[in-house]
């Protein structure tokens, strides 16, 4: 079936990165999410990412509704809200896996994937999505149908069709997944074992017969890469938020700067650093080597002005 919502991005004036939710044909932004995202979502100081989880959201929410025929701002204006068989139905629709396009084959084997490969090939269930996926997806969806019938009914609406709003709030809401607690076992699933981070690191070193990176330059990049990752515990986020001013070769410190919807990041999805800004010290031997690839490689980049 081919998809008709499509997101959007841009990036305004002042550098900040914005999300809509669009007609795919038209490119005309859909009223009511926008009015959403822009008033409640992006008024509530939230982030970029909180907007393409919301929008992810909602795609369900109007897949759901196309599929079954469903004209909710209809329903709504005649104050018919969801029953509980239809709440039941979307919660069922939430599992299901949203994909806005067909992945690229790809010779790189991601490491979630053999992280989960055994645990997935060993599940007998449908696949769909995780359950806190899930959970996330149906919360976001019940705020915006309340504020959604609060908006077409607000002139017309007595005390009974404000406790139907709410009742139907609650219900999609009490229908979401037990949330799991995590365990340390959980913790420990989902990282590698340390031999297999050593394997990756010797490959990865630059002139390594299996290396499977032919350029030179790419090759002390992406040995760089990993061993920041590695040794000084940062987001990825965080990593390519890097700038070359960020690195203090005479102190020997890397500081993790959060410059969010920054002017001079041309990048559309631009990194974030999600922790708080802090200063990480790195030995001689990296930093040597930080200072070789910056001076070395780096420089001969046509766009390596930071």
């Amino acid at each position: 079936m081919t998809d008709i919502y499509s997101t959007k991005h841009i990036i305004m004036g002042d550098g900040e990165r914005y999300k809509l939710l669009v007609n795919a044909n038209t490119g005309i932004p859909l009223y009511y999410p926008t009015l959403y995202i822009t008033s409640q979502i992006r008024g509530g100081g939230q982030s970029v990412s909180t907007i393409q989880s919301f929008i992810t959201s909602l795609k369900v929410l109007l897949r759901w509704s196309d599929h079954y025929s469903l004209d909710m701002e209809e329903r709504f204006i005649r104050k018919e809200f969801l029953t509980l068989q239809e709440v039941e139905s979307l919660r069922d629709f939430c599992k299901k896996p949203l994909k806005e396009k067909e992945p690229e084959k790809s010779n790189v084997i991601a490491l979630k994937r053999i992280r989960e490969g055994a645990r997935m090939a060993m599940s007998k269930t449908t696949p769909g999505v995780y359950s806190h996926t899930q959970y996330n997806r149906m919360t976001f969806i019940a705020d915006y149908l309340k504020w959604f019938a609060e908006i077409l009914t607000k002139d017309r609406h007595d005390q009974a069709d404000k406790s139907y709003i709410t009742a139907m709030h609650k219900r999609i809401k009490a229908h979401r997944p037990k949330k799991k607690r995590r365990t340390n076992r959980d913790r420990d699933e989902k990282g590698l074992d340390l031999k297999i981070v050593d394997q990756v690191m010797e490959v990865l070193k630059p002139g390594h017969e299996k290396n499977p990176f032919h350029d030179p330059g790419v090759q002390v990049r992406n040995a760089l890469i990993i061993a920041m990752l590695r040794f000084l515990g940062i987001r990825r986020g965080e990593l390519l938020n890097l700038r070359v001013e960020d690195i203090n070769f005479v102190s020997n410190e890397v500081l993790i700067f959060r410059r969010p919807d920054s002017l001079l990041d041309p990048r559309t999805y631009q990194p974030l650093a999600k922790t708080l800004e802090r200063t990480r010290p790195i030995n001689d031997t990296r930093a040597d080597k930080l200072s070789k690839y910056v001076t070395a490689v780096r420089s001969k980049f046509p766009h390596a002005r930071r």
